[in-house]
């Protein structure tokens, strides 16, 4: 099994770093949508007791992100494109609203060096064609946004409303890249320029394109919806 599997935290339980590392990898598309899992393998990976994985299961089952089939086993979710849809909109509407506080009161250099500095990065891996740092750094950018109106708790609230939203991403970034890192771009402009119609457009349509692209990776990944 070749899963990413960051250092575990110091405290962290078991049951909470098997949580953690599982969720990574369903987000990243190491586990793919459909595939199946067992708690016998998993624990075999964590080199632990079934009772903290069996655990960790129930708990990405709470998060819509695997199904459990008693007496027929489990298996990673499959992407729900109605849950997409409620990721956007909660994203387009609480950004949108960020966009108008940032030019309104929270521009400064600090936040737009921030910016930059991440859409730099960004540049990079595009040129790499690294696609999970692309969509990490796109969630960064984001967060940065929350930070700078004091809302960063409310997007590590909506988060667990966006995994299907996040994983989709993942198989659109292969073909949206350069329309990123433009998006990014305009966005910082209009923060610079204070102005507010201009962000809350240039947010939206950035977090709308997923949607645009969202048909031909259904067709490439059919097995995946």
């Amino acid at each position: 099994m070749n899963l990413e599997c960051p250092e575990k935290i110091k405290g962290e339980s078991a049951r909470e770093y098997a949580t953690r590392v599982l969720r990574l990898n369903i987000l990243n598309l190491n586990l793919k949508p459909g595939e199946s899992i067992s708690e016998n393998e998993i624990a075999n990976f964590f080199k632990t007791s079934r009772t903290p994985i069996r655990e960790a299961f129930i708990k990405l089952s709470q998060e819509q992100l695997i199904e459990i089939y008693p007496q027929r086993g489990t298996s990673v979710s499959k992407i729900n494109m109605d849950y997409v849809e409620e990721g956007r909109f909660t994203r387009v509407t609480l950004e949108k609203a960020l966009a108008s506080l940032i030019c309104e009161r929270y521009v400064n250099q600090e936040l737009i060096t921030m910016l930059e500095e991440n859409l730099h990065m960004l540049e990079f891996n595009i040129s790499n064609k690294n696609i999970l740092k692309i969509v990490e750094l796109d969630e960064v950018f984001h967060k940065i946004l929350f930070r700078a109106c004091k809302k960063e708790r409310i997007h590590d609230v909506i988060e667990s409303l966006n995994y299907d939203f996040y994983r989709l991403r993942m198989l659109t970034s292969t073909i949206s890249m350069n329309f990123v890192y433009s998006q990014h771009k305009e966005i910082i402009e209009a923060i610079k320029d204070r102005d507010v119609a201009r962000a809350e457009k240039a947010i939206e349509e950035h977090l709308e394109s997923v949607m645009f692209d969202q048909e031909v990776i259904k067709k490439e990944y059919p097995e995946y919806f």
